[in-house]
């Protein structure tokens, strides 16, 4: 992916729309940018992201702060996530 992209999908992100990233495009950098593009680009980041809010769950996950220290041991709490 480009910077180009990362910067399209970066305003999107930051809730821009379609058609504020193609005013956004055209006011700052003069240049014009059909919406068609810009679409293509913020969609295949939308399918990665409803992917990953589809994986399988892990049973449980370890979770360790570092500045949690008692004494010298680290202290660690185990969540069960349904």
């Amino acid at each position: 992916m480009s910077g180009f992209d990362n910067y399209l999908i970066t305003m999107n992100a930051r809730g821009m729309s379609v058609h504020e990233i193609q005013v956004h495009l055209l006011e700052l950098y003069g240049t014009e940018m059909s919406p068609d593009p810009i679409s293509t680009i913020t969609d295949e980041v939308l399918e990665e992201g409803t992917q990953w809010q589809q994986r399988t769950l892990e049973a449980m996950y370890p979770i360790v702060a570092p500045t949690n220290f008692i004494q010298g041991i680290p202290q660690c709490i185990m969540l069960s996530i349904r």
